[in-house]
């Protein structure tokens, strides 16, 4: 006897052959993260290629916009670059009765960018507290000038202009996380609609300096490494911070998972889904952890 798993993979396989499972027909809504508006839209235009019938909206208006979204069901997808907050997970629970469903779809990188003139090579996460943090809740010191980092001592001493995402990005709340302690941003520094924006401003500002997905950095800044210097030791140096990426929804969970939303899970996972994230600077997760995500759908009713 065929698994529930099994059916699960073969409705996957029909969709990496081009052939759709069954006929299917609808709107899907989805309404989140700046930083995954070009995957979403990549993803949709592929699923509306195997279903003419089924039409998807993208709004990316920041991944703090998809809870109360999901909330009162004007969306069917949360696009998030950052896990829910209690408090965002604690309102949809008490609205629906039940909490949402969050399934992580990728990893993703934060590049730190400055202009190309610029000497410094890398900066530790004390540094980046210190430039960019009103509270210094990491123990840094105060940096407000190039001539204060020592890779830049020569080249300016001009006042840094740090430019970041408004509180509405998941972005701007992952990078206040990890590199602030929590804290908040100096009432100096400039906060941007979106990535494309920051990295506009970086290119043509030389004394400037920004955060974004990876995804965005191009041949007009450049993305510098980050040490883990802020607690006495260093690590390896990266050029950027690493994240998951997720997809949320309301699914009750007294009721089959509904079958466009099904569907277009089926086809994320899918071999040509997870290749189409190299396209937009994202990586595919683990394997197990993929795994776990299909046979936890299946069990759930999607197959």
């Amino acid at each position: 006897m065929t698994s529930r798993f099994s059916r699960f993979c073969l409705g996957i396989t029909f969709l990496v052959l081009g052939t759709p499972a069954t006929a299917l027909e609808g709107t899907l809504i989805s309404i989140g993260s700046d930083t995954m508006a070009g995957i979403m839209t990549q993803w949709g235009q592929s699923f509306t290629e195997l279903y003419p019938d089924v039409s998807i909206e993208i709004q990316a208006t920041g991944s703090a916009s998809a809870p109360p979204a999901l909330e009162r069901g004007a969306a069917n997808i949360g696009s998030m670059s950052r896990m829910m907050s209690k408090a965002e997970y604690a309102r949809f629970t008490a609205t629906n009765g039940y909490p949402p469903t969050a399934i992580a779809v990728a990893s993703d990188s934060i590049a730190v960018i400055v202009h190309p003139s610029n000497p410094v090579e890398s900066l530790s996460l004390r540094e980046i507290d210190g430039i960019y943090s009103q509270n210094h809740y990491c123990g840094s010191e105060i940096i407000s000038s190039w001539a204060q980092v020592q890779q830049a001592a020569g080249w300016s001493s001009a006042t840094i202009q740090a430019a970041a995402r408004t509180t509405v990005s998941g972005t701007q709340s992952y990078f206040s996380d990890v590199t602030l302690c929590g804290g908040d941003l100096k009432p100096t520094v400039y906060r941007m609609m979106g990535a494309a924006a920051i990295v506009d401003f970086v290119s043509e500002t030389p004394s400037a300096i920004g955060y974004v997905g990876e995804g965005f950095v191009d041949h007009s800044v450049k993305a510098i490494k980050i040490e883990n210097r802020r607690d006495g030791f260093e690590t390896e140096a990266e050029s950027a911070l690493q994240r998951e990426l997720y997809l949320y929804f309301n699914f009750d969970p007294r009721k089959p998972i509904p079958e466009l939303e099904c569907q277009f899970l089926q086809f994320v996972f899918s071999r040509v889904g997870q290749a189409q994230l190299e396209a937009y600077g994202f990586a595919q997760l683990d394997r197990e952890i993929r795994v776990a995500t299909l046979q936890t759908l299946a069990l759930s009713g999607c197959q």
